[in-house]
């Protein structure tokens, strides 16, 4: 028995025409574009808010530390203002509160006279921007494992024998049994420039030598740039 084929649509005849079909598509994607386009203005806005909090109370220390007339004029410089944009535009994509506070002290810093010159400064702020917030508390620890500690009321561990590495995981718990991320932690910091070349990190030795600074010049700089000390 022959189908009847005349009344049966064709597939042509059942499908949108393609306008009406890109029209549909484009519809249907608004909603969820309107939705990602209001959370990162949101998330931005938040970041920026943020940020103008820390800059603001940073301002307020640099006219404190330098007076009120030399404030203002270090404030109106346009090698501040350089620097200053470079942070903000490292802030916005940043959220950790270690490396947003790292920033605001790295602006105090470049304001005041015992500051680093120009280019050292950006350089240290492509740096914060790059390092993760456990490479600046490496770094600091490296630095002055002493002072870290009495910064951060970490009691004197009293070994009789240590290693650089056991004193950068007592300081940061989180990396305790975490050899090969204190590893490589390290070895980025030496790549920088900031910590001493040579194998160093698990050598045993007396208070006097675990507990010493194992930082570069450009190392201690860094650190006092991220501190504003």
């Amino acid at each position: 028995m022959a189908h009847a084929s005349g009344n049966k649509p064709s597939t042509a005849e059942c499908s949108a025409p393609q306008g009406l079909d890109d029209a549909a598509r484009a519809s249907a994607r608004r909603p969820v574009e309107e939705f990602l386009n209001g959370v990162f203005e949101g998330l931005i806005e938040r970041r920026r808010e943020t940020w103008n909090r820390l800059v603001s109370g940073a301002f307020a220390e640099i006219q404190k530390r330098a007076g009120v007339p030399g404030g203002e004029q270090i404030l109106g410089s346009d090698p501040f203002l350089t620097f200053v944009t470079e942070a903000t535009l490292i802030a916005c994509r940043n959220h950790d509160e270690e490396k947003l506070r790292a920033l605001r002290n790295a602006v105090v810093h470049a304001a005041l006279p015992e500051g680093t010159d120009e280019l050292l400064q950006l350089m240290f702020l492509r740096l914060i921007d790059y390092l993760t917030p456990l490479h600046l508390a490496a770094v600091a620890i490296l630095d002055d494992p002493v002072k870290w500690m009495e910064r951060n009321d970490v009691p004197h561990p009293r070994w009789p024998v240590g290693t650089p590495e056991k004193v950068i995981e007592y300081c940061v718990p989180s990396l305790q049994g975490r050899p090969n991320i204190v590893e490589m932690v390290v070895r980025d910091l030496q790549g920088a420039g900031l910590v001493e070349q040579g194998y160093f990190l698990r050598m045993p030795m007396s208070d006097a030598g675990y507990l010493q600074s194992h930082t570069t010049d450009s190392g201690r700089q860094f650190v006092r740039c991220i501190l504003a000390a």
